[in-house]
């Protein structure tokens, strides 16, 4: 402890913008026939450490108790709202704790299920319990402190700098919004539903992935890997890996969160050549297509993506022969119009990306020569493509393309649907990973493979 006390305070001295409290130095006693840690008032700098506070006795857990109450004269020190025998101080003091020493806590010290578990999940946001006792209420703190800092990715010294008497206020003073509780309870209702035990057995889960899936499921054979949204670090690993086991990017997806972009991908067994593109503007997109087509290269898998007053494009490239015409970023008066000519010229969309932009749905997508009947349809809600989709199938029309996108009234969808061999089809809409995953699995054990995969950002 004595080689680790001095860098746990100025870490917190830093993180409280270079504050000293008063009344230095600590005194720290362990006793040893106690549990849990505590001291005579927020400001007192006398602390008190039980070592049977976890059994077997861990000395991390120890640290961690020990920079937990440091945390509390900090806050008395400081000022801002943050009040140790409050909720918001409370749960300030253990989410600085754990990022110090994360996981060494004994789970009777998890907070955060028990606020997820509550009848009706109360706001201990918008409000501020007058307790440091209350594990519905600290529960609700660490979590949203959590959210904040790993999810947003504000840093510790921006939240503390920005306390007030509620986390609402915190998050107000921190963005300059007012939608920090709708969207935190957004996220945790649709990653733990309520009435269903959370099973969440730590304080930080952050970063959670607040993206829903898509896809469309055929008969196929062989191997299959469906990855979901992920930084194009890991991507591009997960690309090299699988192309050294003979499994090519099939289907491509990306997703803008926040200010990265996520890929997800499809991968089936193939052979040949294979790039893939990560996330450019379309001026050196244009390049790249133009410089593959030379080399025979062709797109087989296309999406977009908004980013602020840009639009990001992706593609896999594989080996091809023929024409060959990408168009960039569309509304749909002007893309429908581009796949009525490019049919009438017999080239058919071979890849389709879509993406919302200021409320405005734009289409990009690949042409290449074909036959047969082909239908696009645009932006359309669930309750109207599902039947679409049937109709479709019922015509011995497939769905050869698909792109999601998320609206302020929920996903909207569109298809390229062609002509098919036969057989099943089944389109699955907006599910989270997790079920998404188990529908995966079931049909692949059913003989069917994910053929177009899509994925958006979940609105609130």
């Amino acid at each position: 402890m004595l080689g680790k006390c001095e860098a746990d305070f100025d870490t917190l001295r830093g993180w409280f913008g270079n504050t000293t409290p008063g009344s230095l130095p600590f005194n720290i006693y362990i006793t040893t026939d106690s549990n849990g840690a505590s001291h005579a008032s927020c400001s007192a700098t006398m602390l008190y450490l039980g070592a049977k506070s976890s059994n077997p006795i861990n000395n991390s857990f120890i640290l961690q108790l020990l920079v937990a109450e440091e945390d509390e004269v900090f806050e008395a020190a400081f000022g801002h709202g943050w009040n140790c025998g409050a909720s918001n101080g409370e749960g300030l003091s253990r989410v600085l704790a754990n990022d110090l020493y994360p996981g060494v806590e004994p789970l009777n010290f998890v907070s955060s299920a028990t606020w997820l578990d509550a009848p009706g999940r109360p706001d201990w946001i918008n409000n501020t319990e007058g307790t440091d006792r209350d594990y519905v209420s600290i529960g609700c703190s660490v979590l949203f402190l959590n959210w904040m800092r790993f999810q947003l990715g504000y840093s510790w010294s921006q939240i503390i700098a920005a306390g007030d008497n509620t986390l609402a206020k915190t998050y107000q003073n921190l963005t300059g919004q007012t939608d920090g509780f709708a969207l935190f309870m957004a996220l945790m209702d649709r990653t733990y539903p309520r009435g269903t035990p959370s099973g969440l057995t730590t304080d930080n889960p952050f970063p959670l992935q607040d993206v829903a899936y898509t896809g469309v499921f055929r008969p196929g054979s062989g191997a299959e890997w469906v990855v979901p949204a992920q930084p194009w670090s890991a991507m591009y690993n997960t690309i090299n890996g699988y192309f050294k086991q003979g499994l090519y990017a099939e289907a491509l997806n990306i997703v803008a969160d926040d200010n990265n972009i996520l890929y997800s991908a499809v991968f089936r067994p193939d052979g040949g050549a294979e790039w893939v593109v990560p996330a450019e503007p379309w001026s050196s997109m244009a390049t790249v297509i133009d410089n593959y087509f030379n080399q025979g290269l062709y797109v087989t898998a296309l999406s977009i993506a908004a980013l602020g007053n840009d639009v990001l494009y992706s593609a896999v490239f594989r080996p091809g022969s023929g024409a060959e015409w990408v168009v960039s970023a569309q509304p749909w008066s002007q893309f429908a119009a581009t796949v009525n000519n490019y049919f009438e010229q017999g080239l058919y969309v071979a890849a389709i990306g879509a993406t919302i932009q200021n409320g405005v749905v734009l289409y990009s997508a690949a042409f290449r020569p074909g036959s047969g009947a082909e239908w696009v349809v645009s932006a359309q809600p669930w309750s109207s493509f599902a039947p679409t989709v049937d109709s479709y199938f019922k015509q011995g029309l497939y769905a050869t393309g698909i792109a999601v996108v998320e609206s302020s009234n929920g996903p909207l969808y569109t298809a390229v649907f062609r002509p098919g061999p036969g057989g099943a089809e089944w389109v699955l809409g907006n599910y989270m990973w997790k079920d998404f995953a188990n529908q995966i699995n079931t049909y692949f054990a059913q003989g069917l493979y994910a053929t177009g995969i899509s994925a958006c950002r979940l609105a609130v």
